[in-house]
């Protein structure tokens, strides 16, 4: 495993917790293997930051496996599709005066992303998610955020593709 990307990501609740926002930090740390048998996560991430509502402010942080998955070669290599769940702390409980059960919660993830250049280094991802407890608690409300992540990735030096190859240039 190796350090992969750095990132900002910001959400806003769409449903129940209208006016819960969310800003954090995102690392990645993407898992290398040399077999392609093994359905394995393409990295772990690790987020931290605010999550706010009109009276309420909090923290959390969250860190699970990431899934991102190439969707064509043949435009190029841009376009990739990712899903994960993120076992998560919320420092708070209440929001806009609704308890959201608990601190611990379990964060899903899916979303639609683009390779920003050539060289592949930046990537933004627009995203939809639900945080919920996952009935570990009777009340459960969960909230769904949608969101986007700007990331630069380090390590990666691997081009996009040309139009008359399958492989990186």
């Amino acid at each position: 495993m190796k350090f992969d990307s750095i990132g900002i990501l910001a959400a806003e609740s769409v449903d129940n917790f209208s006016g819960l926002h969310q800003h954090g930090a995102l690392l990645s740390f993407r898992v290398v293997s040399e077999s392609e048998k093994f359905w394995i996560p393409s990295s772990f991430d690790l987020t931290a930051g605010s999550m706010e509502s009109r009276d309420d402010g909090g923290s959390f942080i969250s860190f699970g496996p990431s899934y991102r998955f190439e969707l064509s070669k043949l435009d190029t290599g841009r376009w990739f599709a990712e899903f994960g769940v993120h076992p998560t702390w919320l420092t708070r409980t209440v929001f806009n005066g609704r308890y959201v059960g608990g601190n611990f919660h379990f964060t899903s993830t899916i979303g639609l992303g683009a390779y920003l250049g050539r060289q592949r280094k930046t990537s933004v991802l627009f995203r939809y998610q639900h945080t919920s407890n996952a009935g570990m608690e009777r009340n459960n409300p969960g909230f769904n955020m949608i969101g986007i992540t700007l990331s630069y990735h380090m390590g990666r030096d691997q081009q996009l593709y040309s139009s008359s190859d399958s492989s990186p240039k």
